[in-house]
Formats: C-alpha cells, structure tokens, sequence
C-alpha cells in the first residue's frame, strides 16, 4: 500500500502531504482535530482516492484496469504480460481462452476449455449434494407465504395512496446514536437490537435451557451479541453462504454453550428437524433480513413447538414477494389490495431509504421514473416509511395468529442505519395476544398484561 501510494505522488508529480497539514480526514471526512480513525485506515483512504484519479487517466500501476463501483477500486489481479485486464475480466478473450458463468452457479466464471471437468468438481455441486443429505432439508418447507394469492385487479395510484394513509403511520424511527466505523457499527447495532428486545420483552432470553437461533446469520454477529448479554444453553446458525471469520469459534470455546450452524437457504431448513434445538425453548433472532428471506424465517420458526419469542430487523421492503408474504390476508383486509397493488407498496417503500439530494440509498431500489411523478421527495419519503410499516404490520399479525404476539420499535437512529425497525414478540395465549397496550397489566403470561382471579393455562385474559 505504501509503495503503490510513492508511485501514484510521483505520477502526479505532487509530493505526499505532511499529515500535520491535512485538516480533513480522507477516511470519513470529518475535521482532523475530531477524527478517530487509525492512521493506517486513513492513508488507506487517500490511497484510494489517489488511484481513482490515476484509473481516469487511464494509469494502471500494474493492476488490472477494470474498475468496480460497488468497492470503489480497479481489481487488484496482475494482467498478464502485455494485457490490460486480468483473465477475469478482459473483454478481448475469445476462443477456447474466452470466460463464461458457471452453468451450477453463475455467481463464479470459468473457461469455456474447462467446462466439462469443472461440472464434475464444483463446490456448489458438491454443496448441494451436502445439503439435500441433511436431516434438516425439507425444499419449500418454508415457502409459500400465508394467505390467499387472489387476482384481483390493480387499483389506481390514489386510491391506493389513501388506504395506504389509512392503514399505516409515517413515524421516523429514533434511537440511540450511532458510530461512522463500519466495523463498530455492526457491533453496535446488534447491541442495540438486543437492548431493544430486553426491554420490550424481559423475560425473552431467561431460562434453564434456552436455545437462540440467528436466522440469517451471516458471520453470526447478532447471536454473539445475546451471548454477551445473557448466554443462552445453545446457539444455532442459519445461513446458506460459506462465511469467513465467524463467530463460531469465538462461542465454541465457551463451556456450556453448544453451537450449531446449519448451512441452507431458509425456505429448505426445517427448524424442528435440528438436533441441537429440539426439547430446549427456542428465542428467534435476525438482523437486517432483506425483504422475502424476513418472511421465510417467520414462516421457519413459527412451526417450532418451542418458539418463545423472536426479534427480527427488517430490511429491505422492496424485495418483498407476494408469493411468499405472510401478512397476504392482513393485507386484503387493510387496503383491498391485490398482487400488483403489493407489489407497487413494496417498490415504494424504498423511498423511505431515500437521502437528502433525492437519490436512494444502499438500502433501496433504483429510482422508477414513473413512480410518484407529482410528490416531492419528503412526500415520497413519508409514503415510503408508511409502506414499509404496513408490510412489518402484516408480519405482526401473522406472528399473533401463531400465539407470538409483540410490537414494532427503532432500535437505533436512522443515522446508524436507515432501517432501523425491530419487530419483537413473545409467546402469549390467545386473550393476551388480542389485549390492547393501553389496557394490560401484570401476568405470568408477561410482565406487561393483565392478571385474573381465575386462570387459564397462563392466567390472562383481557381486561
């Protein structure tokens, strides 16, 4: 890094600045007498910044020239001798030499020469066949959503704007105050979310043998989380990629604590059929679920016996699917809406994530022209806040259907992250999953509703 810095300031013909005289961070812009950043993140950010200006004028430094937006740096592959691109992306291949997308798994390429003998030896292949062996796979256990699909006709844009105004709130979420580091926001969001669901549910993660399940778990940086909270008797991973860094090994060596990751996609894991889960009570958790897979592990973890609770961040509404919802009857019932009528409330919840210049954010989905032509961006961004609320009030009423019975709260301010919503709820019975917050006291169903003389199975009913 130091070396190819030297050779991007001779380039320039520009020596490198003293770091006393610089008074804004390159890192995260921010007043060098206020910055924290590490002085190695921060050369690493001018770096950067320096190589894109070279990658405009067409100077390589020995890299290959393909630029990638989404990391905001040329590859960092050598091209071969007299080639300006590496293998993987030179465009001039042809032939035998020329790459193509792995038939199994498109998100790899290989060469056209060695399409016979990698079909044989692919990891994905070879992933698959791991998995359809599990005693956990059931495909399309979890698929399918809860409701009616219908057919109704689409109604038009105001129409649906009313009903929408009707059956949702436009509440901005707030929280607590965030970090910029990428790193401490993770760890402090899933702070947050835990402290969240202690406080709307206390009782969610005491117990002898509970068991806390990370839906989507990714590097398993929520579970670690409630470990440090409160350890549970067991831990269990779900997630279909191969991670590197997990938490796995942290938690392994704890003792007492027994950890599981199970490595499949959320609509194929049968969640009552996982060895480490089954006669403990099981507390769901999940952070940032993008649209469907949110609905997926809903519908995976209501079928447990043992569900006691779950506390879900939403993410990413537009990616919901109206075959795989679960809050379809909730829906109808709210705005009479049909599939189509879905799916326009779940591309305008994107605006929502939208930033000050009126562009989306990185939790959005590229701006349709054709969508709410004649409203203003904080128009749009309080339609889009009233969509995503509708759809995470539909996931509620599903949850109270199946005994769980919570609410939706901020977990953190939108500056830490645009989707800040956290839906809890908890195992109640049925008059207490129907009782209003304004009416509820003490109970041995939950500390926060009513109590009678004569008890039922949990000794609630509504006032």
């Amino acid at each position: 890094m130091e070396e190819l810095a030297v050779s991007v300031d001779l380039f320039l013909d520009k020596p490198r600045e003293v770091e006393n005289q610089k008074l804004i961070c390159a890192a995260c812009a921010a007043d060098k007498t206020q910055c924290i950043c590490p002085d190695d993140r921060r050369d690493r950010k001018a770096t950067k910044r320096r190589t894109r200006l070279l990658h405009m004028r067409g100077v390589t430094l020995g890299v290959c020239a393909h630029w990638m937006p989404r990391k905001d740096r040329p590859c960092g592959f050598p091209p071969p001798p007299g080639r300006k691109w590496c293998r993987e992306h030179d465009p001039e291949l042809f032939g035998r030499d020329e790459r193509m997308p792995c038939p199994i798994d498109p998100s790899h390429k290989i060469f056209k020469r060695d399409l016979e003998a990698h079909l044989k030896v692919c990891e994905t292949r070879k992933d698959r066949e791991r998995i359809l062996g599990r005693p956990w796979y059931s495909e399309g256990c979890n698929a399918g959503g809860s409701g009616e699909l219908g057919n109704d006709k689409e109604m038009g844009e105001k129409e649906l704007l009313d009903k929408l105004r009707l059956a949702a709130s436009d509440k901005v979420g707030e929280g607590a105050t965030g970090v910029k580091s990428k790193r401490a926001r993770h760890k402090t969001q899933a702070s947050l979310i835990v402290d969240t669901a202690l406080r709307m549910a206390p009782s969610l993660f005491k117990g002898d043998d509970v068991a806390v399940v990370d839906l989507g778990a990714g590097k398993g940086g929520l579970a670690d989380a409630v470990v440090a909270h409160r350890q549970p008797q067991a831990v269990v991973f779900v997630e279909r990629e191969s991670r590197r860094h997990k938490a796995d090994g942290k938690l392994r060596r704890l003792e007492d604590l027994e950890v599981e990751r199970v490595r499949g996609d959320l609509a194929d894991v049968d969640l009552a059929r996982v060895g480490t889960l089954r006669g403990r009570v099981c507390v769901g958790v999940a952070k940032h679920l993008c649209g469907s897979a949110t609905d997926l592990a809903l519908n995976a973890f209501v079928a447990l016996s043992e569900a006691r609770g779950v506390a879900v961040a939403t993410c990413c509404h537009h990616r919901c699917e109206w075959s795989s919802y679960v809050g379809r009857d909730y829906f109808r019932a709210k705005t009479g809406g049909s599939a189509a009528d879905f799916a326009r409330i779940a591309r305008w919840s994107s605006w929502a994530c939208q930033v000050a210049n009126g562009t989306t954010g990185e939790h959005a989905a590229p701006v349709c022209a054709d969508d709410l032509r004649d409203y203003t961006s904080e128009q749009k961004r309080e339609i889009g806040r009233r969509c995503k609320a509708l759809l995470d009030a539909g996931r509620l009423d599903f949850l109270r259907r199946h005994g769980l019975a919570g609410a939706r709260s901020a977990y953190c301010d939108v500056e830490l992250s645009p989707e800040n919503w956290l839906l809890v709820a908890e195992r109640r019975c049925v008059p207490c999953a129907d009782a209003a917050p304004q009416v509820v006291r003490k109970s041995p169903c939950s500390p926060v509703l009513p109590r009678t003389l004569e008890e039922g199975v949990c000794g609630c009913v509504v006032i």
